[in-house]
Formats: structure tokens, C-alpha cells, sequence
């Protein structure tokens, strides 16, 4: 029965992380593709993947930014699931919201923060 009452709250704690990482996606504060910097990023990423792709665009020629480890990332990770890099940045795009929400969530803890506390604390910051 102790062992039910330890793993309860990490369960409800990693429910409200994924349910909180998924309200910031589809609802506040949302997400976008190929609006602002991604109408940028992404023929530079798809140039980065296919050298022949977009050859003649001056943002591929003199890209705003040099290769990152987390292009390299996304090509790898593209290349090894075989999915679209839209695909791809999504679900890094939700691993990274979770893992700040539930960094945000220890922090709290970490403070002395009750594990009700810390979870609005890591609402709070996840909703803004």
C-alpha cells in the first residue's frame, strides 16, 4: 500500500506535466509553422538536409545562423524515424515544453514547495 501512495503523486505529476505541455501547445500560448523565423528556418534546415533543395535562394546561400547541434539533431532524428522535419520539430517542440514545465516543477519542489504548490508554480510559468 505504501508503494501505491509513492508512485500516485509522480504519476499525477507526470499527467499534469504532459497535460500542461499539451494545453501550451493547442491552446496558450499555441505554436506556429512557417510563420515568423520558421519561414526562415526551414528552407535552410531542408538545404542543410538536401544540398540541391533551394540552391539559388539567397537565405540558403548566406544563412542567419551557423549549424547547431540542434539541427544536427533534427536531421538525425529525421533521418532516423523517417518522418517530416515538421514531424520532428513538433516533437521536439513538446519534449522541450514538458521538460521546462517539469524542470520549473522540481525547482519549485526544490524550494520547499509543497507538490500542489509546485504544480501551479509550473502552471503558472507554463501558462504565463
Amino acid at each position: 500500500m505504501s508503494h501505491h501512495l509513492l508512485t500516485w503523486p509522480r504519476a499525477f505529476v507526470g499527467a499534469s506535466v504532459i497535460g500542461l505541455t499539451l494545453l501550451t501547445y493547442f491552446q496558450f500560448p499555441g505554436h506556429a509553422f512557417l510563420a515568423s523565423d520558421t519561414q526562415v528556418y526551414m528552407p535552410i534546415l531542408e538545404h542543410f538536409r538536401d544540398s540541391s533543395l533551394f540552391r539559388n535562394e539567397l537565405v540558403t546561400q548566406l544563412p542567419q545562423f551557423t549549424f547547431t547541434v540542434y539541427d544536427e539533431v533534427t536531421l538525425g532524428l529525421h533521418r532516423l524515424t523517417g518522418l517530416d522535419l515538421r514531424a520532428v520539430l513538433t516533437a521536439q517542440q513538446l519534449v522541450y515544453r514538458a521538460l521546462g514545465i517539469l524542470g520549473v516543477y522540481l525547482l519549485a519542489t526544490a524550494l520547499g514547495l509543497s507538490a500542489r504548490m509546485a504544480l501551479f508554480v509550473a502552471a503558472t510559468f507554463a501558462l504565463g
